[in-house]
């Protein structure tokens, strides 16, 4: 690839300043944890021990400033979710856990935009990191160690970033001890999954410090089967191994591959327009199982990762890290019958057929050093990130002329569920374009201790860079761009422990995200590029850490303002009263509010996890449409609580049994910004389990019973999903 004279220039400028910054190191976020009873004869500053971990409370994180600190020490609102804890929930997908977080509800939607799409403090976190490096959209469970949620601006650490925040998935890792656990889930409407797990070690020296150590993870999950005709599975396996030379070094190769099958897709409920509907309560007379895919619809989701992860001590007490990652995707789907319904029962069909490939290459090299001096300790980890993508996004569909006839919503008898079409006959081509990505960036972040550990400052600068070239095949390969951008991030946090259990803190920090392509009138001409997307934030608030650890809690009182926020806005020509899409990029958006989480263990066999939020999110500012001025932020609910409680016998008959349960609570909701008064309902989603443990020699059984929406609550997660009835699974996990 040529590059043009900004990015070659600018390129060179990121790179003298990488190699003056890192000289010789290497590095990568990919995290590591090492799980409870294993022997870890090396830690270095970028891993993350979970054998510290206490049940529910994570001691130590890496999201917050990309080395290991106590969590108590951290002057940021952040929630780690532990392995004992995900397993407690019977999580299936990075979502299910995620939503335990205050201030975070799922956004995911329809077509190819996969599961991980989350509101954080009223504004979409796009797709997640896997350890530190940009994930993928589709998210299982098997993968995860355990996840992180930092809140707040954080392109300091991690590049270009929506202000909310960011979720964080922390892979599983290789082993030096022998180890194999299968897990079998058998659940309501024909659901069914298998996991696979094996570590250890290939080879080894005597004192398990130096060697090749493996790791295989797969699972194939069958989901449940109670909509009309939705089929789904997921298949997803994650071999790795990590070479340890040394006691120095270590690298780590990984990769996965993830297969998603739906047979048709689960469609979201019908919309009305032009207010888009108001989903459930609507259409009441419709079953709740309904589904307007076609029998020929499908949706084809494939994803394959590839992380190699190198890490070393080097010399003058500085460790370092490398890591690169390749990810390849491609979401393939042919739907049918995602019209409007235009007189409050008469549904649109129209035929459609998608698809979004693309490819991401990132590097990364980071290094760290602590030094101690009289008065204080300081640590300075110094770093650059490259990333390099191309995504081309194609949609065809059948001519206006040939479209399906129309559903009446009320008459099952016009619900034709045959598509008799095949991709070649659709030959209007709504969109075809490539997008060149090229971002880069430097940093700098330093953590400072004083006055006997009393007080800790997190601060840093990050200069970022990117330029983006669109290529338009609809227009015979018209290409518009380059586009460029830039800016410097800052972060700063400062902590006060007012005694040894209670500590104050407050942070600021900015986001940058650049925006592909240019602002469109309504006839869609193009009148200039769009500038970056730029977000402020501003976090006060209290880290209890109290009782000898028994109750651990952060409390957070939170503001974060978005500037440069694009929006196609439907529009009608005053002159000609044609209706269509307007681009600006215009005014401001705040998500305002406080946070609480809290873990509670006041014995050995008692553990809670609880959380609350209240947000205010909400256009602040817009000139060009004044109309939005005070409108909740979609997918944003002013009301968020979660809780989880967990209870296990450790004496006399019953010795061996857990049993507990938890639930999310949504306020209303609100599904689109257009329309201030289309809310999905308040929900609270109750779940409990109940489980047995036994050892025997060598071998542990686990034998868990759970039952997922206890009420059978009719909810809606998001704008574009549904919520699972009332289920039931039973789970047999055996380690050896």
């Amino acid at each position: 690839m040529i590059l043009s004279p900004y990015k070659n220039y600018r390129y060179r400028q990121i790179a003298g300043i990488a190699t003056a910054l890192i000289s010789q190191v290497a590095f990568s976020q990919a995290l590591d944890t090492v799980p409870e009873e294993d022997e870890v004869f090396i830690l270095s500053p970028f891993e993350v021990q979970a054998s510290d971990d206490d049940g529910y409370r994570a001691s130590n994180t890496v999201s917050g400033t990309r080395t290991n600190v106590n969590l108590k020490d951290i002057p940021l609102s952040l929630q780690a979710f532990t392995k004992e804890f995900i397993d407690d929930i019977s999580a299936l997908e990075l979502s299910d856990i995620v939503q335990y977080s205050p201030s975070v509800t799922p956004a995911s939607s329809e077509f190819t935009n996969g599961n991980t799409r989350y509101n954080i403090r009223g504004f979409y976190s796009g797709t997640p990191l896997q350890n530190g490096l940009s994930g993928n959209t589709f998210v299982d469970a098997s993968q995860i160690e355990r996840v992180e949620v930092a809140k707040g601006p954080s392109t300091l650490l991690y590049g270009q970033l929506s202000p909310g925040g960011v979720v964080n998935y922390i892979t599983k890792k290789p082993l030096p001890t022998q180890r194999s656990e299968i897990k079998l889930r058998l659940g309501s409407y024909d659901a069914y999954r298998l996991d696979l797990d094996t570590t250890g070690p290939l080879i080894q020296s005597e004192d398990k410090s130096t060697g090749l150590n493996y790791r295989i993870t797969a699972a194939y999950d069958n989901k449940m089967q109670f909509y009309d005709r939705g089929e789904r599975n997921t298949t997803v396996i994650t071999p790795s191994i990590d070479w340890r030379p040394n006691k120095d070094t270590s690298i780590l190769v990984q990769y996965t591959k993830y297969e998603g099958r739906e047979s048709p897709p689960v469609m979201m409920v019908p919309n009305d327009w032009p207010g888009w509907g108001r989903l459930g309560e609507k259409w009441e007379p419709l079953p709740r199982t309904f589904n307007y895919a076609s029998n020929q619809d499908y949706r084809n989701s494939d994803f394959e990762t590839l992380t190699i992860d190198a890490k070393t001590k080097l010399p003058g007490e500085w460790h370092g890290r490398f890591a690169y990652q390749h990810e390849k995707r491609k979401v393939n789907q042919f739907a049918t019958g995602v019209g409007w319904v235009t007189d409050g029962h008469t549904q649109n069909r129209r035929v459609r057929f998608e698809q979004q490939a693309g490819s991401t290459d990132q590097f990364q090299m980071e290094a760290t050093r602590e030094f101690e001096f009289e008065n204080f300790d300081w640590t300075v980890l110094v770093g650059a990130q490259h990333q390099q993508s191309l995504q081309h996004n194609t949609q065809h569909q059948l001519p206006s002329s040939e479209q399906l006839p129309n559903w009446d919503l009320l008459d099952p008898s016009t619900w034709n569920l045959d598509t008799p079409f095949t991709i070649d006959e659709l030959t209007v081509t709504t969109n075809d374009a490539e997008v060149d990505s090229e971002a880069q960036g430097v940093y700098l972040v330093n953590q400072i201790s004083a006055v006997d550990n009393r007080l800790k400052i997190l601060g840093g600068l990050r200069y970022s860079e990117s330029e983006n070239t669109i290529t338009n095949y609809r227009l015979d390969g018209v290409v518009t761009g380059p586009y460029p951008a830039d800016a410097l991030s800052p972060q700063l946090g400062v902590m006060w422990k007012i005694n040894n259990s209670v500590s104050f803190y407050s942070s600021y920090s900015k986001s940058f995200v650049p925006i592909n392509g240019d602002k469109e009138t309504l006839p869609g001409e193009p009148i200039e590029p769009y500038d970056p997307m730029i977000g402020k934030g501003m976090d006060i608030g209290f880290k209890i850490d109290a009782f000898d650890g028994k109750v651990s809690s952060t409390i957070t009182n939170f503001e974060v303002l978005n500037t440069g926020i694009v929006r196609r806005i439907l529009t009608v020509d005053q002159n000609t009263g044609a209706t269509g899409f307007v681009s600006s990029q215009t005014g401001e958006e705040i998500g305002k509010g406080y946070e609480a989480d809290i873990i509670w263990s006041p014995t050995k066999s008692l553990q809670l996890y609880a959380s609350y939020s209240y947000l205010d999110a909400y256009v602040s500012s817009n000139d060009e449409k004044p109309e939005l001025v005070g409108n909740r932020l979609e997918n944003s609910s002013p009301h968020l609580a979660n809780f989880w409680v967990k209870y296990k016998i450790k004496e006399g008959s019953f010795k061996g049994f857990s049993f507990g349960g938890g639930g999310n609570y949504t306020g209303d909701k609100q599904q689109t910004i257009r329309t201030p008064d289309l809310t999905f309902d308040p929900s609270l989603i109750m779940n409990a389990f109940v489980s047995y443990y036994k050892k025997v020699n060598d071998i542990k059984y686990n034998f868990t019973l759970s039952i997922n929406n206890l009420t059978d609550e009719f909810y809606f997660p998001s704008n574009q999903s549904r919520g699972n009835p009332r289920t039931l699974s039973f789970t047999t996990k055996v380690t050896f």
